[in-house]
């Protein structure tokens, strides 16, 4: 499943387009994600993530401070 803009945005860390992304109904939405394999989409891997994942995963320190100081949760999917 492809990643929101959202969550692209706060992987690539974008605080600008993390900024115009950004709605209440939209910071603490889980999207399921599926590795693509060889040109095709097959099950590798599910993994559920939220936009403040993203951010950590990919060490944007500052994205995580502005999700939280929005109101992420940072205890979803623990």
């Amino acid at each position: 499943m492809k990643l929101s803009e959202l969550h692209l945005s706060c992987c690539d860390g974008n605080l600008d387009k993390v900024k115009e992304y950004l709605n209440d109904n939209n910071l603490n939405a889980i999207e399921t994600i599926f590795e693509e394999k060889e040109d095709e989409w097959i099950f590798i891997q599910k993994k559920e993530v939220t936009r403040i994942i993203c951010a950590i995963e990919n060490n944007h320190l500052f994205i995580v401070k502005y999700l939280y100081g929005q109101g992420a949760d940072i205890y979803l999917l623990q």
